[in-house]
């Protein structure tokens, strides 16, 4: 495989921790302002998120196309089945582990900002589960009703008055 090759492919990698690390860093901020219920913050970071977004996938498209310059420089026939470990077996040594490196250490950023994401999904969820919760007892206040069946086994829904002195203004 060809030297400028080899650097092109972990030029694109270090490019792609980069951008990963900054997604990590606007995802930990996101979730502090979830927290706060910050919504303005929350709709410029989901703005830088997606331009870091798609910055990582312009550099996957790239990285792609270096691949498979490195399949055909090793002598291997492109298929679906052809990975890494196939191209890094009939490369120099040095190379296959600074390429394995930069890999494992891309994986390792990922891996981090997916768990912090996973942690702002999990406070998301708590969210609309609260919102749903207050939503329902408070139109259940609002619309009292009252299921009864009558002789012949017809449901039969009655609203009731509504003398609640339950605060509904929430």
């Amino acid at each position: 495989m060809k030297k400028q090759t080899k650097e092109k492919f972990l030029n694109i990698i270090i490019e792609q921790k980069k951008l990963y690390s900054s997604l990590k860093e606007l995802i930990s901020t996101e979730y502090k302002a979830l927290a706060d219920k910050d919504i303005k913050s929350i709709d410029d970071i989901i703005k830088r998120q997606n331009e870091i977004i798609s910055s990582i996938k312009k550099l996957e498209d790239e990285k792609g196309l270096v691949f498979d310059l490195m399949i055909s420089e090793v002598g291997l026939q492109k298929t679906n089945t052809i990975k890494l470990g196939d191209v890094l077996a009939r490369i120099d040594i040095k190379d296959a582990r600074e390429i394995e490196d930069a890999i494992k250490e891309l994986i390792n950023i990922v891996k981090e900002t997916e768990l912090i994401n996973q942690k702002n999904t999990g406070l998301l969820k708590n969210y609309i589960e609260y919102v749903d919760f207050v939503r329902n007892i408070k139109n259940k206040i609002e619309n009292p009703t009252q299921i009864t069946y009558t002789k012949d086994g017809q449901k039969k829904t009655e609203t009731i008055r509504n003398d609640s002195k339950f605060d509904t203004k929430i």
